[in-house]
């Protein structure tokens, strides 16, 4: 990916004005909030760490003024994550959320908004 522009997932709706926009873990959540009539974006390739994160500072750009909802997956390295764009967020957007996720519904156990959606 050497030399390639990395841009946040589902751009075009990032720029169409949004009334929010949820941040997630991966493509599959996104469309999980899409399903259900929300604008959602990710970063490509995973969630990388903290030393090498995944989440640049330049996808929190396509965010300014923005609200948004931060949903990280329910693991160590899905809240390490959505801490580092949560931090990445600070000054650039209207306000933001995190959203804690349970732990489990219906009996479930429940790691990301796609988990949720579907028990």
């Amino acid at each position: 990916m050497e030399g390639v522009e990395r841009l946040p997932y589902r751009l075009p709706e990032l720029l169409g004005d949004p009334l929010s926009v949820w941040i997630v873990e991966g493509e599959k959540d996104v469309e999980t909030l899409r399903a259900v009539g929300q604008v959602a974006t990710c970063n490509p390739g995973g969630v990388g760490t903290i030393a090498k994160p995944k989440w640049l500072p330049a996808y929190s750009q396509y965010l300014k003024g923005k609200c948004d909802y931060i949903a990280a997956d329910n693991d160590d390295v899905g809240q390490e994550h959505g801490r580092s764009v949560l931090k990445s967020l600070e000054g650039i957007v209207k306000w933001v959320k995190w959203i804690e996720l349970p732990k489990e519904h219906n009996r479930k156990s429940v790691k990301d908004v796609t988990d949720l959606r579907s028990h």
